[in-house]
C-alpha cells in the first residue's frame, strides 16, 4: 500500500513538472511550437540605427518569434546594395540612398522611418586657406559615393553661391574619407556626424567645419523588397512591433540606450555624447518624407548622372503602410 502511494506521488510530480514546462516554454498539447523565423538584416552601424541594436539586445525580436541576424555596414549604400544582392531581407539607409535606388529597383519598398537627424558637415582643413564657405572654391572636397553626402553637398555649395565645376567634387567609400583628408589628398570631406566629429578630432585646431543639411533633416529608413511584403507580411509586422518597443526604452531610458549604441558600434562614448541630440529616434511615416524623396529624385534627375529618359517613380507606391499602421497608426502622416 505504501509503495502505491510514493508511485500516485510520483506520478502527480510528473505531471506537474510537465504542466510546468509546457507552460514555461510555450508548449500546447498535441502541437509543437513553432519555430522562429530566420531574417537578416543589413544594418547601418551607426546611432541612427539605435532602434535596431536594442531590439536585439533587449529581446524584442524574440519576443515577437524572429531571430534576426544583423549585420553591420560602414553606409547605407552598403548596406542596400546587399540587401539587393540577395544577403539580405531588410537593410537600413537614408532617403537619399533609397531614392538614388529607386530608378532602376522599383522593387525596394520603405517600411518605416526609424530616425531623424541633422548630422552631416562639410569639414575642412584651415592650412588650405578655408576659413568660411567660399574659400571652398577651387577646392577638392570629398564625398560618400552612393550617400546623401554628395546630395547634402552639393546644396551647400549651391546655397554659398558655389557654382557647378567651381569645386573638383571627389566619390571615396565612407571608410576612406577621414584618411583622404587628415593625409591632405583632399581639402575638405562631406560626411555625417559620428564620422565627421572624429575628423574635426583628429585635424584639431586645423578642422573647420559647417553643417551640410542646411534645414532638411535625414531620415534612415528601414527597407525591404515587394518580395518580401508580398511572402511575408507578419514578419514585416512583427519587426516593427519589436522596434516600437525598442522606442519605449529609448524614451524612458535614453541613456541606457546609448551606451548600448556605443558597445555595438564601437564609437567613442565622447564621440557619440556630441552626436546624440543630433538624433530623434522613432518610426514614422509622414508627408515630409514623400516630399524630400521628390526633392532629392529632381535633383538627381538634374544633375544628368542618370540615363536619358529615366523618370522618379510615385514614392507613396514605394511606401508600405500596413505594418506601422496596425502597430502605430498615428505615426503615420502620408495623405494617402
Amino acid at each position: 500500500m505504501q509503495n502505491w502511494k510514493l508511485l500516485v506521488a510520483a506520478a502527480g510530480g510528473v505531471i506537474v513538472l510537465a504542466i510546468v514546462l509546457g507552460v514555461g516554454f510555450g508548449v500546447s498539447w498535441g502541437r509543437s511550437v513553432p519555430p522562429l523565423e530566420k531574417v537578416t538584416l543589413a544594418v547601418y552601424r551607426g546611432p541612427d540605427s539605435a532602434l535596431i541594436y536594442d531590439a536585439s539586445s533587449e529581446g524584442f525580436f524574440l519576443r515577437e518569434g524572429l531571430d534576426v541576424t544583423l549585420v553591420p555596414f560602414d553606409s547605407g549604400a552598403e548596406a542596400i546594395a546587399a540587401m539587393l544582392n540577395g544577403k539580405a531581407d531588410f537593410s537600413t539607409a537614408a532617403d537619399f540612398v533609397l531614392v538614388k535606388n529607386s530608378f532602376s529597383r522599383r522593387e525596394l519598398r520603405v517600411v518605416a522611418s526609424i530616425s531623424r537627424s541633422d548630422i552631416h558637415e562639410v569639414v575642412a582643413r584651415r592650412d588650405r586657406s578655408i576659413s568660411e564657405p567660399k574659400d571652398l572654391r577651387g577646392k577638392r572636397v570629398a564625398y560618400a559615393a552612393g550617400s546623401g553626402s554628395q546630395y547634402y553637398l552639393s546644396r551647400f555649395l549651391v546655397l554659398n553661391n558655389l557654382e557647378q565645376g567651381s569645386v573638383e567634387t571627389v566619390p571615396l567609400k565612407a571608410s576612406e574619407l577621414a584618411g583622404a583628408v587628415e593625409s591632405g589628398q583632399v581639402d575638405a570631406v562631406a560626411y555625417w556626424l559620428p564620422g565627421a566629429k572624429q575628423i574635426r578630432d583628429q585635424l584639431g585646431q586645423n578642422a573647420v567645419w559647417w553643417s551640410a543639411q542646411v534645414g532638411q533633416d535625414t531620415c534612415v529608413l528601414l527597407l525591404t523588397s515587394k518580395s518580401v511584403v508580398d511572402a511575408r507580411p507578419s514578419v514585416i509586422e512583427r519587426l516593427v512591433r519589436a522596434l516600437a518597443q525598442a522606442g519605449e526604452v529609448e524614451r524612458t531610458d535614453p541613456e541606457r540606450v546609448r551606451a548600448l549604441v556605443a558597445r555595438e558600434t564601437g564609437l567613442d562614448q565622447a564621440i557619440l555624447a556630441a552626436t546624440w541630440p543630433g538624433i530623434r529616434l522613432g518610426l514614422t511615416l509622414d508627408q515630409a518624407l514623400l516630399m524630400a524623396f521628390d526633392a532629392e529624385a529632381e535633383w538627381m534627375l538634374a544633375s544628368g548622372g542618370l540615363p536619358q529618359g529615366t523618370s522618379a517613380p510615385n514614392y507613396l507606391d514605394l511606401v508600405y503602410l500596413q505594418a506601422l499602421d496596425a502597430v502605430d497608426t498615428g505615426a503615420i502622416t502620408i495623405i494617402r
